[in-house]
């Protein structure tokens, strides 16, 4: 270690240097961190300290506050998702094979961010849950005829 010291010294490089050069590439490391890029189908929320920032950002570069602030990428594309094949039983009690294909897409990015973690696997649980749709639609038509 001493050796190595003496050849830095030998150079003319001294312990202060040293240190500058630490820091300046910390400092810079810091500012690419904070540097983030939106592409043109994505929408990003930025919550400071835990509450939103006002509304969605997007698309373009935005500087964060590295420590301080946490974005979320939301993406605003029509997005389709299969739902697996289930068997149902219509109103007439005649079993039947339906399969779905689902398509949606993210209308408020702030509240897709804040109010419903992981809605894509909440939609798709919601409708593999059902087996019996034509009871289901039934038994909501008679409740709503009933009011």
């Amino acid at each position: 270690m001493y050796a190595t010291l003496g050849l830095l010294q030998d150079i003319g490089v001294g312990i202060g240097a040293i240190v500058i050069v630490i820091v300046a590439i910390f400092v810079v490391s810091v500012i690419f961190s904070a540097i983030k890029i939106v592409k043109e189908y994505e929408r990003d929320v930025i919550f400071r300290i835990g509450r939103v920032q006002g509304g969605p950002k997007g698309p373009g570069l935005f500087i964060l506050l590295p420590v301080v602030d946490r974005m979320v990428k939301i993406d605003l594309r029509t997005v389709t998702m299969e739902v697996p094949p289930q068997e149902i039983i219509t109103r007439d009690n005649v079993p039947a094979r339906v399969t779905t294909v689902i398509y949606f897409r993210v209308v408020d990015p702030n509240k897709s961010a804040s109010s419903t973690p992981g809605y894509l696997e909440h939609v798709l649980w919601i409708l593999s849950c059902r087996s019996d749709s034509g009871r289901i639609g039934y038994t909501y038509k008679q409740q709503s005829t009933a009011t």
